[in-house]
């Protein structure tokens, strides 16, 4: 079974992805982490085109990592920082590329690639459910406004230890979603057929018994 969970930058589709693949005992795929993973390789390795980082991916060299609690990218073996794959420079980038549409085919082809040795999975990321698994058994879009996602980013930064100013992160959810939204290929929107769950407070646990209601095995 195959369950999608878009939504914009800090809706908290994250937690509740991995809440609900938890209650549902299925594998907990993170699209944003792998796009970030791939930019941080280009870096890491300065390679200059996005396909060698697919095919390292196809040969192994990077994997994708869940053990019901946490979620590791290893790069031939070793783990991925994660203060460096969230910080705020990766994601600037990673945004940037996405929204090119030969770049954006080949980061969500390397979501795929990675999550097929998983049966049962949920994938969160912006267009899961609308382009990397249309095919998907259910699909979720949780969202909420700019104001409460920029607080949730500002304190995910400030617990990774990032110097950060609300105000700053404020105006880059803003930016961000006016990016993600109005480019030409793959925009984040609410996918076909998907259920629209609205999470201002702080309380994933309201939106897994949304989900629940719906999900049937």
């Amino acid at each position: 079974m195959i369950i999608t969970v878009d939504g914009p930058a800090g809706a908290g589709k994250g937690t509740v992805s991995r809440l609900l693949a938890k209650t549902c005992h299925f594998t907990y795929i993170d699209a944003g982490l792998v796009f970030r993973a791939c930019v941080y390789t280009l870096r890491l390795m300065s390679i200059d085109n996005l396909e060698k980082i697919l095919t390292m991916i196809q040969n192994g060299e990077i994997e994708y990592c869940y053990d019901d609690t946490e979620v590791e990218i290893r790069i031939n073996g070793k783990k991925c920082p994660a203060e460096t794959l969230y910080s705020a420079s990766i994601a600037e980038s990673t945004s940037i590329l996405a929204a090119d549409a030969k770049s954006n085919f080949i980061l969500c082809e390397a979501v795929r690639v990675l999550a097929q040795k998983h049966t049962d999975f949920i994938c969160d990321g912006r267009n899961t459910g609308s382009t990397i698994f249309t095919e998907a058994d259910y699909k979720f879009f949780i969202t909420a406004s700019a104001d409460t996602r920029a607080r949730r980013r500002y304190l995910q930064l400030l617990q990774n230890g990032h110097d950060a100013q609300f105000e700053d992160v404020l105006s880059d959810v803003i930016a961000r979603d006016q990016r993600d939204s109005n480019r030409m290929f793959a925009p984040l929107k609410v996918p076909d057929g998907a259920v629209v769950i609205y999470n201002e407070g702080d309380n994933p646990s309201f939106c897994i018994s949304k989900m629940m209601e719906i999900i049937k095995f």
